[in-house]
């Protein structure tokens, strides 16, 4: 419900509803933020993923919030990958996984940058490592996710 409200309010401000107007707009800061992150992430723009990062934190966002959104969105990666492997298109990916055909057109462009199954998974390993480094107490959660960031920009 308070998905669709922000949505009314970005129509009724301005029928061309603009990454501005979001912003401006939108009481989901932190969400909007995860999502900048993973998209430059997916970018490989490491200077703005880690600038995204620190805002994040800077807010008070939870570091185990922000590592479980970058595993599910390399999760759905690998799942799409297969998927579109298979000779599937958008449509009938988004309808198989249960997923928005918008998560699925970012997750394509986003592949298009990766490349192959080998990439995925060192970012499984990659995502993994920081996990264990922060679970264990062996890096602070904040350097853990940085390095992360870092590894998945490459």
């Amino acid at each position: 419900m308070a998905f669709e409200n922000e949505i009314a309010k970005l129509v009724a401000y301005e029928k061309n509803v603009t990454r501005e107007n979001i912003n401006l707009l939108v009481d989901a800061g932190v969400d909007v933020g995860i999502f900048n992150l993973l998209d430059a992430i997916a970018a490989k723009n490491k200077s703005q993923a880690l600038k995204n990062l620190g805002d994040l934190l800077e807010k008070g966002e939870n570091e185990i919030f922000i590592l479980t959104m970058i595993q599910k969105q390399i999760h759905n990666l690998a799942l799409i990958f297969e998927k579109k492997k298979a000779g599937l298109s958008e449509s009938q990916i988004a309808q198989i996984l249960k997923l928005h055909p918008f998560v699925v057109k970012k997750a394509l462009g986003a592949l298009r940058q990766v490349g192959d199954t080998e990439v995925i998974k060192r970012y499984y390993g990659s995502v993994t490592e920081a996990e264990f480094f922060i679970k264990t107490g062996q890096k602070e959660p904040n350097v853990a996710l940085e390095l992360l960031v870092l590894n998945l920009s490459k």
